[in-house]
């Protein structure tokens, strides 16, 4: 009977602060802890942000002004300082989330994100400009990729996963699981058809955009960091912490080439005319490169 009464006293609390704007309860205490046991944080979206959104569904018409409430008070409270924030902001924002399902498009910015849940929530052009996120939990993307004329962009996760989006990056297109550890390296070919994934576990792999079918899979001994296609797409280029330059067909999936490099390689780049390749790495040198008909050589 007490978890009840201060269940539906908060609940009730938290409606009459958000429908006449003055915040006290919901900046001092929040509503969810985002890294609390899954379990435990989804009894308490069910027995007080559920609620809570359904009471204020009761004083604003339409769905629609639940949301343009809850902007106005994001609004309103990113003139204050991060202290005065506390756990308001993260509140509203996990509100939004229960309400829309996602956070696309919102201004977060300059907001003090306090112990708010974002792993797995869509944010799509979104803004974080000036966010402090302490307490939070979401998922890390390590590596992002824009094809050619930017039609399908990609993105990476560190647990392997890897997101294609198209028409401009506005629909998402495939999901899955590329890599058993963290991709922090993504390319398109230059005609969009292939993406090009290399993980931490030393895995490099080939797929089709359409599809998401493998196309080929190859490695190198330590993590891959960085890969580039030529402008002309007939070769793959790909470097990491075993200091070697690795060149593959791309259609074929054949290691043409095996270049010892004189450290760690973190960084390729093809020149716009493809005949030269540019690396840089933990020894704090570029260098160049120059490819001939029997493969690279250093210019």
């Amino acid at each position: 009977m007490v978890l009840e009464y201060v269940t539906d006293w908060l609940v009730a609390t938290a409606k009459q602060e958000i429908e006449h704007g003055r915040l006290r309860l919901l900046r001092e205490h929040g509503l969810s802890q985002a890294q609390a046991k899954e379990y435990v944080r989804q009894t308490q979206e069910r027995l007080l942000l559920t609620p809570l959104l359904d009471l204020l569904k009761t004083v604003y018409r339409e769905r629609a002004e639940v949301e343009e409430r809850l902007r106005e008070l994001l609004s309103t409270v990113r003139a204050w300082d991060e202290q005065a924030q506390g756990y308001g902001p993260a509140n509203l924002v996990t509100l939004l989330r229960l309400l829309r399902g996602d956070l696309r498009r919102l201004d977060l910015s300059h907001l003090a994100l306090r112990g708010v849940h974002l792993q797995g929530v869509e944010m799509q052009d979104a803004t974080l400009a000036g966010s402090h996120l302490q307490e939070s939990v979401f998922r890390a993307i390590t590596a992002v990729a824009i094809s050619k004329s930017g039609q399908y962009w990609a993105a990476a996760s560190g647990r392997g996963e890897v997101r294609v989006w198209r028409e401009t990056g506005q629909t998402l297109h495939l999901v899955w699981s590329a890599h058993a550890d963290s991709v922090w390296t993504l390319a398109f070919s230059p005609d969009e058809r292939l993406l090009a994934s290399a993980s931490w576990d030393g895995t490099i792999k080939l797929w089709d955009v359409e599809s998401r079918a493998l196309l080929w899979a190859g490695w190198h001994t330590s993590a891959i960091v960085c890969l580039a296609f030529s402008p002309d797409g007939d070769l793959l280029a790909s470097g990491g912490h075993d200091a070697s330059i690795r060149v593959w067909d791309p259609k074929l999936g054949t290691l043409l080439q095996d270049v010892p490099h004189p450290g760690a390689v973190w960084a390729l780049a093809w020149s716009p005319d493809g005949r030269r390749l540019a690396s840089s790495g933990s020894d704090g040198h570029i260098q160049l490169w120059k490819r001939q008909p029997t493969g690279l050589a250093h210019d």
